[in-house]
């Protein structure tokens, strides 16, 4: 799972930065980004199925101008995002989503102690560690930043507001589920505090959800991505709609 990051640590800003940038290529452009802080320069690299090549220079000072607040300015940048390539959308994404915590994204324990600490930590499946941040090597972005949504960013929003709903139902801490493209077998996998697949559990979910993908789209076009970044703690309201559930048996 993800670091619960402070937003001066590196990681936080190479996040903050992946997803700026394909908010101005375009969330429905075929995309990933990856930001890699070197500590004297940036390095932007990846690949879009856009054409409309981006002035980076103009971009960064846009970014450090509206984030000036909250983070050291990047001052240097080298662009090697590869413009109008062939991208194969994903079919499939595994996640992990907490069960028991205000963001699925993160174990209650990260988040109690961010709370309290305003530091950076890490979970390792049984317990919560501080995780100071080395100014010394590069710190790299990470998934979902700088993903578009057909390169697994839709998939796992779509696994959380599976997780919100079934931790009203389901007597667990957490859900580890494989979502898919496809109509006909949207659910590969899916299990809680386990390793074996559930077919029950999965025969609920699919009594209950659409998997109106398009409709999720539209919601994540709407939000402001930064916020997963300068407030870690929340998640977005869409993500916790509440459905009618039958109990879990």
């Amino acid at each position: 799972m993800k670091t619960i990051s402070d937003i001066k640590d590196k990681k936080s800003k190479c996040n903050l930065f992946a997803d700026y940038i394909l908010q101005k290529i375009g969330l429905t452009s075929r995309s990933v980004i990856h930001v890699t802080d070197h500590n004297n320069f940036v390095v932007v690299n990846g690949f879009t199925d856009s054409k409309n090549i981006l002035n980076l220079n103009h971009v960064t000072k846009e970014f450090n101008e509206i984030y000036s607040k909250l983070i050291s300015p990047i001052t240097h940048t080298i662009d090697l995002i590869d413009y109008n390539s062939k991208v194969i959308p994903v079919e499939s994404h595994k996640s992990f989503i907490y069960l028991t915590s205000d963001n699925s994204t993160y174990h209650y324990s990260l988040i109690e102690n961010f709370q309290n600490e305003k530091k950076s930590y890490c979970y390792d499946g049984i317990r919560c560690y501080e995780q100071p941040e080395n100014t010394n090597k590069p710190s790299v972005s990470e998934f979902p930043h700088g993903y578009s949504l057909d390169q697994g960013r839709t998939l796992y929003y779509y696994s959380k507001l599976i997780g919100y709903n079934l931790c009203r139902e389901v007597i667990g801490t957490k859900l580890s589920i494989e979502l898919s493209t496809s109509k006909e077998n949207p659910i590969k996998y899916i299990n809680i505090d386990s390793f074996d697949h559930d077919d029950k559990l999965e025969s609920y979910v699919l009594d209950t959800f659409d998997f109106n993908f398009d409709k999720l789209n539209e919601n994540i076009k709407k939000i402001d991505l930064s916020l997963e970044v300068t407030d870690p703690t929340i998640d977005f309201d869409f993500l916790k709609e509440r459905f009618e559930m039958d109990p879990f048996i």
